[in-house]
């Protein structure tokens, strides 16, 4: 009690001494207590706050949508004819110079060069076939055909045996089916018997009744070389005359192409 009235009276002397009054200021805030405190607040500790766990998703079903195909446009009116080609081993005989082969196809050569003029409205394909048949031109205008078939007959060599029933199987599915406004013929070319798959005379009695001609060329060393008793069959009968005709040499095979490009042939 006694230290703390003597420093009070120090105090007091100090301020009401001649030491001036900013002295007096300066000690009386020399010996106040700091205000500020001596401690520091601690910050904000971050920790992390756990995601919250994303609400299930609906499902939610997508509106169908029913698309009714409409059907393939039918093909456009006109004749069409598809050349069917044997191109068997036996087609490399050298009995129609340079083969029997290379005089099909410069038959066929003349047949669009003459087509193109008489009907340019035609639709011309071409099949080939030994064991097995392929397409080798889809229809298309023989206006066209006539100025690029060299670069899809040229590649063309002989090959196996002899399947003609899949050869006119491939052919059919090529042609318009009826109704059909426009000529639909087939013109086969074949050097020898059908030696593979089923029965072509089946095959061509199917195409014939469903409006379709068949036009049959064979070559060869004689007309027994070719089963002429089966190819007469298979070809279409028109104006009581066999659409059948046995060629036995390179003119002549050129000559009967020319007539068969023709609207009306004899």
């Amino acid at each position: 009690m006694v230290a703390f009235l003597n420093g009070t009276k120090s105090l007091f002397k100090r301020l009401f001494n001649g030491g001036g009054a900013s002295t007096s200021k300066h000690a009386l805030a020399s010996e106040r207590p700091s205000r500020s405190p001596n401690f520091s607040i601690p910050s904000a500790r971050s920790e992390p706050v756990p995601e919250r766990p994303a609400p299930p998703r609906r499902y939610v079903p997508a509106p169908v949508r029913y698309v009714v195909a409409s059907p393939p446009p039918p093909p456009p009116p006109g004749p069409y004819t598809v050349i069917l080609l044997d191109v068997s081993q036996s087609m490399s005989s050298p009995d129609y110079p340079p083969s029997r082969l290379e005089a099909a196809k410069a038959a066929i050569h003349r047949f669009l060069a003459k087509l193109s003029e008489e009907d340019p409205e035609t639709k011309v394909a071409i099949v080939v076939f030994s064991s097995e048949a392929r397409i080798l031109v889809s229809p298309t205008s023989v206006t066209h055909l006539a100025c690029s078939a060299r670069s899809y007959l040229n590649p063309v060599a002989p090959e196996y045996q002899t399947n003609a029933a899949q050869g006119l199987s491939l052919t059919m599915s090529l042609l318009p089916r009826p109704p059909h406004e426009g000529r639909r013929r087939i013109i086969l070319l074949t050097d020898g018997h059908s030696n593979l798959g089923g029965s072509p005379e089946q095959t061509a009695t199917f195409i014939k009744e469903s409006g379709a001609e068949i036009q049959i060329i064979g070559i060869g060393g004689s007309p027994q070389d070719v089963n002429e008793p089966q190819l007469r069959r298979m070809a279409s009968v028109v104006k009581g005359e066999v659409q059948y005709w046995f060629i036995d040499s390179v003119p002549d095979l050129i000559r009967k192409f020319e007539k068969l490009a023709l609207r009306e042939f004899k």
